[in-house]
């Protein structure tokens, strides 16, 4: 049994003023905050409950940082950033990383702070100021995959070097990471797992997609519970082995974008768009498409919509890297549209980390 919340921007929970049913909950989507109905007083005569919902998309803007180009990947290490408030173009007002990998690096985001790696390292920058980043002394473990996150602490699992099959964990109150040896996927057959996707629900951790030792593109959707850490599970399956795609997610469902189709090929471009419900397992379904095919495009969440930026086309479109980036709301099951261009100054640039804040 699953129990859906009523949801509203604070602006319009406060223009309707409605008297909640005792025991009734109302919860703000765009600041997580919740107020438990008593059945007299209005919305704007009660007050927040103690807790509130963990949300994963951000509130003002989200970034992508570092990445590489196309056809001979070099290093990319400045951050680019993208408004919430309104579409129009990526900007280069929040900063550079010190140094990157050229591609495919890992990112996650606390509720203060955006955190980028690769192979060179593992750098920090805050949501509220720019051209404020700092080395995290812990260190970069792993390439070749991407990180998801919860309200506690960062997540990543596989990649490289030597075909890690194993999943490190990142408090960020303490920015130390470690293995969880219960975390292990079944979908690399053997585990072993990379060029997948990672998004988060308020209680989960979700890897999509991917190849594995045999090169191979997975069409798996699996899942660990943030509580416990205790065993990574089956989800679902998207409807075709795909190789290199983006993430998004809302509070209730995680989306799969574009990347690769199986066989595994750069040729290949797949600008597909999956859904799956987080209250319950079971496969992704198509809801539409991107404006064009991605590999190795950023995947960025608000509250509201899923942005997809960056990429490249792939061999059979002269492996032309990407600019643009599109929005597709979370309202409403449709094609995403494209609301603005300028990422790495307009060259455009794959394999970004993808934060929000």
């Amino acid at each position: 049994m699953s129990v859906q919340i009523r949801r509203d921007p604070a602006a319009t929970w406060t223009a309707a003023d409605v008297t909640l049913a005792e025991g009734e909950m109302g919860c703000e989507s765009d600041t997580g905050k919740i107020k438990v109905g008593d059945g007299s007083l209005s919305w704007t005569k009660m007050g927040y409950a103690a807790k509130t919902v963990w949300l994963f998309g951000g509130l003002t803007r989200g970034f992508m940082s570092g990445g590489g180009t196309e056809p001979s990947p070099a290093p990319r290490t400045r951050i680019d950033s993208i408004s919430f408030a309104s579409d129009g173009n990526a900007t280069a007002d929040w900063g550079d990383l010190t140094a990157v990998s050229n591609e495919d690096q890992y990112g996650f985001s606390s509720d203060t702070t955006g955190y980028a790696s690769g192979t060179w390292g593992l750098y920090k920058f805050p949501f509220t100021s720019a051209n404020n980043i700092a080395a995290v002394p812990t260190g970069s473990d792993r390439y070749g995959t991407t990180g998801t996150y919860s309200k506690d602490a960062g997540y990543v699992y596989g990649g490289q070097p030597s075909s890690l099959n194993n999943m490190s964990k990142m408090p960020f109150a303490n920015e130390t990471k470690g293995i969880i040896p219960a975390l292990v996927a079944s979908g690399g057959s053997p585990a072993f797992l990379q060029q997948h996707s990672s998004v988060s629900s308020p209680e989960y951790g979700y890897i999509f997609g991917g190849s594995n030792a045999a090169a191979d593109s997975i069409n798996t959707i699996e899942r660990w519970p943030f509580a416990s850490d205790d065993a990574i599970t089956d989800q679902g399956d998207l409807a075709a082995g795909t190789n290199n795609p983006s993430g998004t997610a809302s509070e209730t469902h995680g989306y799969a974008l574009g990347g690769e189709r199986a066989p595994n090929s750069s040729s290949n471009t797949d600008g597909a768009m999956y859904k799956w419900a987080f209250a319950s397992t079971g496969n992704a379904a198509d809801i539409g498409n991107l404006t064009l095919g991605r590999i190795r495009a950023t995947g960025i969440s608000s509250r509201d919509n899923g942005y997809t930026g960056g990429g490249y086309r792939g061999a059979s479109n002269n492996s032309a890297l990407l600019a643009s980036f599109d929005k597709h709301s979370f309202a409403s099951d449709s094609n995403s549209t494209t609301v603005g261009s300028g990422i790495e100054g307009g060259t455009g640039k794959r394999g970004a980390s993808g934060q929000q804040g």
